[in-house]
């Protein structure tokens, strides 16, 4: 044992750190502590160590005091005094015990009533005995250590450890004495040196044996034997008084009473030996001296002890020591120390009966607690030691396991490495053969897509089937029909009359019941080609595992592959026998990626549905939730979107729908009406998980109006409207009645009660409704058997729609979001033939009400009506019934909206049920019947907020001038552009370009004070570009475009046949783009438009488009963080996409990148809309009399204007099928026109000076604004739209206060 090798805390006992607590072992029975052979051997080779290390701190030049109380050797110390606390009471026993020793003292011979059967021979333990004594001298006796934490350890009282040394130094005295005795029984008497060494002399002599040396060594000899005869007449020695004085004197200072209380041990052991000492020299005379000399000799080392005891401890011992009837014995025993011979008189007074009854009466008794406390001590010891090897056993057994499960954890390990390496391979195979799959379909898609375009070139006027295209705008309306080239009419589905039913097929649910358990919340962090996408895929590859790919009424099992480049989902075509639709593979880049949601699928959240720049989303079902935690954590993070005012973060994106809701500024937004209830009510749906690509889990809009039958519909009134604040059941009282009087009777059965045993949004439903449009045509005759369904339930009619809902108990059925924008829904335009009714009437086109002059016009009043400001104000309600605290519960019950059990989330759940059959059951019930949405709050919706404030602002403000600009005084302002969003814009600027290439960047600083206020400054340093477009070319509006951000411009028309960009900042070239064979005659760019198709990464960028002389329209990216346009895969400037079908000069060109099209014009009244991606929508017909279009618009509504020049000039609106809305001759030319937000109004402008606001469905002017100085040549809105801003021929621009909430409340109620 050595200091550097000891543990201490600060507590100071160096074993507290160790894994070992005496007080917490358990250990199994073990045999008592047996003191074998090897433990005595290992015992005597430590002590003589400690033994010899402390005679070489004595002989050291320090002295051994202060080696000893040296803090680098405190440890060591504090280990050393607790090997004494642990043997020293053993040792003691195995010597016989003290009071054994002591007895045998005082009554020679007497049998002891111990039978412990010592495990150490008597000698062997006395060595040990005076060995540790030794150690006791220097670790204690010398030493200043404190014990407390030795004691609290061995859970000794106060002065435990000096007792524990008293009892040593007792014992090692006390067989001394013993062995004097025998020594002095065995005969061996005194003899005088000088004798013996004269009678040495006289033997050696004769024999020759002489020699100094040898006289010398005999001498020390017989000197040393000398000493030991003439101390055995001593009662004690030196040492042995030297040892005593320590065990009371030691900590006399900090402990007074233990002080005491040794003192008067130590007093009680001296008179117990003096005692007997003086009776055994008065029975044993030795020698010729007298009692008194022999007694004064015997008690020369004992007597200054008790003297010094006795004066020392007077105040003490005189109140403890008192003989009969209280009298004080301590002065009687004070005089015998003023005798002539103190010792001997000490001595008599000891031996007197009164002395002797008083001691044994005080002393004798904590004597012998000090012998029993001894017999405790060492008895703890060895159950300590048991422990102590138990404990050893049980670490040795540990490292044998620990070893054990190391080789077990190596074994499994090089398994999974194994495993992994494995499956690394068969992953990086499957990519492979993904990646050759998805070139494949791109291959054969881009070859049909050649084919198609030679087709309709070939058909000419033949009839042509469309579909509805799966590209979603910003608002999530699916507006444009493509061409289906596998479109057919259906013929075979027409159900005839020997097929049909009599007995309409009810919507009732079947029920089936599982064990019902508490209803929870359940808690949740471009498309191409790249040949180059197999090198590192394993390394790169963040996730893989199953999945299935969920598109509407078809689940497609296989493999998602998330890599840090691009994620792609690869068809099981075992599984799916090769019948994979188009759709059923699919890539995305990471930087694509726009929004990440989590899902529910059959109530349980563990699936994830993807937005991406496309324009389209995937809907991924996972393994359970902790495989969405890591698809979520593979993909970027990206949160859910910027649109909605939340952080792009992953939490955000496995956040639970109520949060969104709760963090979200969409409420304010809409109650402050920055936002329509179309959007509001498309947010809601989108964040609680209702989805295109799941038909049991589709967006749910609710009926507005109930007024199919009037020829005339005046929104104004409250009386065409349905009741939001009650559910489609309970619309009229008796059918209230007959769902309560079910909901009563339905207490009686094993589910919960219910009103309704159908739901309100059900595949079913959402088929009926959009039965005319595919794919959902062929997705109803897949849920049909592939037949149409009886006339009679076929949807054919508005009224009857709502009538049913009315009167049908097993319809309850809500509104979906194509009823308010999607007029093709109504028209069977694919000739379906979907038989005739019970009276005869052949159902065909859906029947609108008498109110609707067509389609367009029904979508466009029904739409209004949901923005009317009676739904406004009512709509919150609604909110209530079917997303908030009226949605289950109490407050579902009394607002009679509780659904049958099984749609709602977390009262039952397929993963659950272990039963194969049921589980198939409630599956299948839960995707066929409907599923709630989870609960969004559980407190009321607040209110919007009334419209009255602004219809009673100051309407002359609308008509003022908010402030004019001098751009240039050279040439008009052909391009004018309001920078104003936050996300990119530093400052507000207004920038300007002129017909002469000069760019300004004017402050642009809406007052704080009014809303219909703005500060300009003119920009102090106009910029010149310096390369002149082509003369034969005059600049107009579509001779420029600003990329979103402002720093940079497009501009047409070099004789290179490029377009080129220039700094706005400095006017400098940037880069130049090559793409058409001609001059370059318009450019258009898309507008920055924030929703949930705008990835975080992309934000900034914008899809460019050029016209040319050469007849084509070339599709460009502009990439904001490479400042330039890029080609494929981020490459050289390239066309994404060339689109030809003009046969002249392309005059002017619109893009919209929320909806993904291009419109493009030429002489010869030729108008063709295409997708970005190149493929042909629709070929337009102009009015007649009109071949010249001046200016083209595709609004956010997917409506596209168009101006011709002809005579005094024309407008037109078509709808994005190609079929003329409205057209509007015009008085005056018009020059620029732009819409706003919503796509409710054009505003136009030209030489008659004044801009115009119209009704893009009527085209009639609504508002015309305050004329201005000059004609108008360009117009543009901020992004707020509050301001309207108008550049002038003359160079100048003017800026009017505009607010279309306060036009669509004025006008609302127009149809």
């Amino acid at each position: 044992m050595t200091s550097s090798g000891a543990r201490k805390n600060s507590s100071g006992w160096p074993w507290d750190g160790y894994p070992f607590n005496p007080s917490q072992w358990r250990f199994k029975t073990m045999p008592p502590f047996k003191w074998s052979h090897p433990h005595q051997r290992l015992l005597s080779d430590l002590l003589v160590y400690l033994n010899t290390t402390m005679k070489l701190w004595r002989s050291s030049q320090k002295s051994t005091s202060d080696i000893v109380n040296a803090r680098d050797n405190g440890v060591y110390m504090t280990n050393i005094a607790h090997l004494i606390s642990l043997t020293a009471d053993n040792l003691i026993v195995e010597c016989g015990g003290v009071g054994k020793l002591v007895n045998e003292i005082t009554v020679p011979g007497k049998a002891s009533v111990d039978t412990y059967e010592p495990m150490i021979e008597y000698e062997k333990a006395f060595q040990l005995v005076q060995l540790l004594t030794s150690i006791v001298d220097t670790v204690v006796f010398c030493s200043v250590l404190n014990f407390s934490p030795v004691e609290a350890h061995r859970s000794l009282k106060q002065g435990g450890m000096l007792r524990i040394c008293l009892r040593l130094v007792t014992c090692y005295s006390t067989i001394k004495c013993l062995k004097k005795r025998a020594e002095r029984e065995e005969g061996q008497e005194y003899i005088p040196v000088e004798s013996l060494m004269e009678e040495i002399n006289s033997k050696l002599t004769p024999l020759g044996i002489v020699g100094e040396p040898l006289r010398q060594h005999l001498l020390g000899k017989l000197e040393q034997r000398h000493e030991e005869l003439l101390h055995g007449d001593y009662l004690l020695d030196d040492k042995d008084i030297y040892y005593l004085r320590c065990c009371v004197m030691r900590d006399l200072d900090l402990y007074m009473k233990e002080s005491e209380q040794q003192a008067l041990l130590v007093l009680f052991y001296l008179s117990v030996l003096t005692v007997t000492q003086y009776h055994e020299i008065l029975n044993k005379q030795r020698g010729g001296d007298n009692i008194t000399q022999q007694v004064q000799r015997s008690l020369t080392h004992v007597g200054p002890l008790l003297n010094d005891l006795l004066l020392d401890f007077q105040g003490p011992f005189s109140k403890t020591i008192l003989g009969t009837h209280g009298r004080e014995l301590m002065n009687e025993g004070m005089a015998c120390l003023k005798g002539e011979v103190p010792v001997v008189e000490l001595a008599m007074q000891l031996c007197s009966q009164e002395w002797l009854s008083a001691l044994e009466r005080h002393a004798g008794v904590t004597f012998t607690k000090l012998l029993r406390e001894g017999r405790h001590v060492a008895s703890s010891t060895d159950e300590y030691l048991v422990k102590l090897a138990v404990w050893s056993e049980n670490v040795a057994s540990e490292a044998v396991a620990e070893h054990i499960v190391k080789n077990a954890d190596f074994e499994m390990t090089a398994k999974r490495i194994l495993s992994a390496l494995l499956a690394e391979q068969q992953n990086t195979l499957r990519l492979i053969l993904a990646q050759q799959r998805q070139n494949l379909l791109v291959g054969e898609k881009n070859w049909n897509s050649v084919l198609l375009f030679d087709s309709q070139l070939k058909t000419g006027d033949d009839f042509k089937y469309y579909r509805l295209d799966n590209w979603e705008d910003g608002n999530r309306r699916r507006y444009k029909l493509i061409f289906n080239p596998d479109g057919t009419s259906h013929p075979e589905a027409t159900l005839h009359n020997e097929e049909r039913t009599q007995d309409p097929a009810s919507g009732e649910v079947t029920p089936v019941v599982v064990a019902s358990k508490d209803s929870k919340e359940q808690e949740l962090e471009a498309e191409g080609v790249d040949e180059n996408d197999n090198e590192n895929m394993a390394d790169n590859m963040l996730f893989s595992e199953t999945a299935k790919l969920l598109l509407p009424s078809l689940e497609i099992p296989g493999t998602l592959t998330i890599t840090k480049h691009f994620s792609i989902f690869s068809a099981d075509e075992e599984e799916t026998k090769g019948a994979v639709p188009e759709d059923g593979n699919f890539k995305f880049y990471s930087p694509d990626v726009s929004a990440v949601f989590t899902r529910r699928y059959m109530h349980a959240y563990r699936a994830v549905e993807v937005f991406t720049i496309g324009h389209k989303s995937f809907f991924l079902v996972l393994s359970d939730y902790d495989a969405v935690k890591r698809a979520v954590a593979a993909l970027p993070r990206v949160g859910i979107g910027l649109q909605y005012g939340l952080p792009a973060r992953r939490q955000i994106s496995l956040a639970h729908p109520k949060k969104l809701l709760m963090e979200s500024n969409m409420m304010d937004k809409w109650r402050s009406r920055e936002i329509s209830n179309f959007d509001y009510l498309m947010f809601l749906n989108t964040i609680a998980g209702r989805s295109y690509n799941d038909l049991g889990q589709y967006p749910i809009f609710p009926w507005i109006l109930k007024d199919f039958k009037s020829d005339k519909i005046d929104l104004a009134d409250p009386g065409v409207y349905r009741d939001l604040s009650k559910p489609v059941g309970a619309q009229n009282a008796d059918r209230e009645a007959r769902f309560r009087e079910k909901f009563e009777q339905s207490k009686d059965g094993l589910a919960p009660p219910y009103h309704y045993g159908t739901h309100y949004s059900t595949p079913g439903f959402v088929l009926m409704w959009l039965l005319r449009v595919e794919p959902f045509t062929s997705l109803f005759l897949k849920l049909q058997s592939g037949k149409f369904d009886h006339p009679c339930r076929i949807f054919a009619s508005l009224s009857q729609a709502w009538e049913n809902c009315q009167r049908d108990m097993s319809d309850v059925k809500e509104l979906i979001p194509e009823l308010f924008y999607l007029p093709e829904m109504f028209t069977n335009s694919n000739k379906y033939q979907l038989g005739t009714d019970d009276d005869g009437v052949l159902v065909n086109h859906v029947t609108l009400p008498p109110w609707a002059r067509d389609p367009a016009h029904f979508v466009e009043v029904h739409r209004k009506a949901l923005e009317s400001d009676y739904v406004s104000a009512h709509l919150h309600h609604w909110i209530d019934l079917i997303f908030g605290f009226q949605q289950r519960g109490e407050e579902a019950i009394k607002h009679c909206n509780s659904f049958y059990y099984t749609t709602y989330e977390g009262l039952c759940s397929p993963d659950e049920v272990e039963d194969p059959v049921i589980k198939e059951a409630l599956t299948e019930q839960i995707r066929s019947f409907g599923q709630t949405p989870p609960q969004l709050l559980t407190s009321p919706h607040p209110a919007r907020n009334s419209i009255q404030h602004i219809m009673n602002s100051n309407i002359k403000s609308l008509n003022d001038i908010s402030g004019t600009l001098a751009a240039t005084k050279e040439s008009h302002v052909t391009l004018v552009k309001v920078l104003t969003t936050p996300v990119l814009h530093s400052s507000p600027l207004l920038c300007t370009v002129t017909a002469n290439q000069t760019i300004t960047l004017n402050k642009f600083i809406p007052s704080i004070q009014s809303s219909h206020h703005v500060f300009m400054e003119p920009d102090p340093a106009p910029k010149a570009i310096s390369e002149p477009i082509d003369p034969t070319l005059s600049a107009n509006s579509s001779s420029f475009a600003l990329s979103p951000d402002g720093k940079v411009v497009f501009c047409c028309g070099f004789w290179d046949s490029s377009f080129k960009s220039f700094s706005t900042e400095n006017g400098s070239y940037l880069q130049s783009m090559f793409g058409h064979r001609d001059l370059v005659t318009c450019v258009a760019i898309t507008d920055l438009n924030i929703s949930i198709f705008t990835p975080v990464t992309r934000l900034g960028d914008a899809i460019l488009a050029t016209g040319s002389r050469d007849a084509t329209v070339c599709v460009w990216e502009w990439n904001s963080k490479a400042h330039k346009v890029t080609g494929v895969n981020g490459k050289h400037a390239s066309p994404r996409s060339v689109i030809t079908g003009h046969v002249e000069q392309v005059d002017c060109v619109a893009v919209n990148g929320d909806q993904g099209c291009v419109l493009s014009a030429s002489r010869n009244n030729s108008l063709l809309l295409h997708k970005i991606t190149g493929e042909l929508l629709r070929k337009i017909e102009a009015p007649s009399h009109y071949r010249i279009p001046a200016n083209v618009l595709i609004t956010p509504q997917c409506q596209l204007v168009v101006h011709f020049a002809d005579k005094a000039g024309c407008l037109a609106v078509y709808n994005c099928t190609g079929d003329m809305l409205q057209s509007q001759e015009l008085q005056e030319q018009v020059i620029a026109m732009v819409a706003d937000r919503e796509g409710e109004y054009l505003i136009t402008g030209g030489y008659n000076l004044t801009p115009v606001v119209r009704s893009i469905s009527s085209l009639s002017p609504v508002l015309r604004l305050a004329p201005s100085q000059s004609a108008i040549s360009s117009l543009a809105l901020s992004a707020d739209q509050r301001f309207l801003v108008a550049g002038m021929t003359q160079g100048s621009v003017s800026v009017y206060p505009v607010d279309f909430r306060r036009l669509a409340g004025s006008t609302q109620n127009s149809v």
